[in-house]
């Protein structure tokens, strides 16, 4: 008896310790899947551009940095917090990105340099924060190169363009609507992290000497 019960919190200690590990790796095979398919779709239709060249380089950095990442330190227990960070996190999926949908032509080649400026940013960003990428809120090492030595959220800059962009490419009131909940849930989300992170004396030192969270000089 007291054998099966040694076994069985054994189990349960790999468990708790290699849980982070699981939840990594059933997100890599999930986006991965989606990208794929996204992709394929893409190049089916005729569409594989550099957008989705660009975009295809970010996805595979995203999959590599989330199948590498460590374990959090500390991770934000208000549920208010952490449903507007998944809301941020997936909210690009209600963008209508369909080619001619209501598109102004003069504004469709500045979207779209907006939107591979924007894929770009996050892809550095994404290679910036590295092995601290996190979807949910939560207290990591701390990364000070790369883009993060200019802005505190590089990330959620680069998302931001990329709305920017898809907006001026498929010019529509539904984009509207989906961009503007979309971008102020990205800003809360840079707030809520900012205010679970305050209590961390590394972040605030890092605070100090950077001062902006999007795009320097401005904001």
């Amino acid at each position: 008896m007291l054998e099966l019960l040694a076994a069985r919190f054994r189990a349960v200690a790999w468990v708790m310790d290699r849980w982070q590990a699981m939840v990594n790796l059933v997100l890599f095979l999930v986006l991965g899947e989606f990208a794929i398919r996204i992709g394929y779709q893409e190049w089916q239709a005729g569409r594989f551009d550099i957008v989705q060249v660009l975009a295809s380089g970010k996805n595979l950095i995203g999959l590599v940095v989330i199948l590498a990442r460590m374990p959090h330190r500390e991770i934000e227990m208000g549920y208010l917090p952490q449903f507007v960070a998944l809301f941020a996190f997936f909210s690009g999926e209600s963008l209508i990105k369909a080619p001619g949908v209501a598109t102004i032509p003069q504004l469709y080649p500045v979207g779209k340099a907006l939107l591979c400026l924007g894929i770009v940013v996050v892809a550095l960003a994404l290679l910036s924060i590295n092995t601290s990428f996190g979807i949910l809120i939560a207290r990591r090492e701390v990364r000070t190169g790369g883009l993060f030595r200019f802005v505190r959220h590089p990330m959620y800059a680069g998302e931001l363009l990329k709305r920017a962009g898809v907006l001026l490419m498929n010019a529509c009131w539904q984009n509207v609507v989906a961009i503007v909940v979309s971008s102020v849930f990205y800003i809360l989300r840079a707030v809520c992290e900012e205010r679970f992170l305050e209590r961390d004396d590394e972040y605030r030192e890092y605070r100090q000497r950077v001062r902006y969270w999007f795009c320097p000089g401005l904001f």
